[in-house]
């Protein structure tokens, strides 16, 4: 699923994961 496909990528790359999903929703502090 979706999901899983990004929880496994959380797991890898876990600070470049959180990046790309403020990236995603915009919620990146500025």
């Amino acid at each position: 699923t979706d999901a899983g496909v990004r929880e496994s990528f959380r797991m890898i790359q876990p600070q470049d994961a959180g990046l790309e999903q403020f990236a995603i929703h915009g919620d990146l502090p500025k």
